[in-house]
């Protein structure tokens, strides 16, 4: 697949409501549906809904311990739970980011691609990156799935 990176300088942050979880890549899909299924809970008790995609926010490339937060976007500030449920905001700031379209287990040459663009243009990626599911797989055929790739820029 062909990808094409472009750089987004984002003005303001995005208010999101996260869990922070360890997990292997094998149960991934079993942690993020969990983790959606209760926060999408705790916006339904409170008569809010999501504002945006979902997504994960990857803090290491550990494919046997991943360290992630799985978390919505919300349109305001909306308190954490004060368990497992906190609240945050994804900076804005310069991303580059690339659009994966198809399954989800195939999205390692879409980060490759971002990898190598950062080091051909001598960008240093900071942080975080994150995916974001722009469809949903119970409606779309996962050879269609569209998910965005984001790495912030230092």
């Amino acid at each position: 697949m062909n990808y094409q990176c472009k750089i987004i300088d984002e003005k303001v942050g995005h208010n999101v409501l996260t869990i922070r979880r360890n997990t292997t890549v094998e149960q991934m899909p079993k942690v993020l549906s969990e983790c959606y299924s209760r926060i999408k809970g705790y916006l339904n008790g409170m008569g809010e809904i999501p504002a945006g995609a979902p997504f994960v926010a990857f803090h290491n490339d550990d494919m046997d311990n991943m360290e992630i937060e799985v978390g919505l976007t919300v349109r305001k500030g909306i308190a954490g739970n004060k368990k497992d449920i906190v609240s945050r905001e994804i900076p804005g700031g310069k991303k580059v980011s690339c659009v994966h379209v198809g399954p989800y287990g195939e999205m390692k040459p879409n980060h490759d691609t971002i990898k190598r663009w950062m080091e051909e243009n001598n960008y240093k990626p900071m942080g975080v990156s994150y995916e974001f599911y722009v469809d949903d797989p119970l409606e779309i055929a996962g050879g269609k799935l569209q998910t965005k790739v984001v790495f912030p820029l230092a």
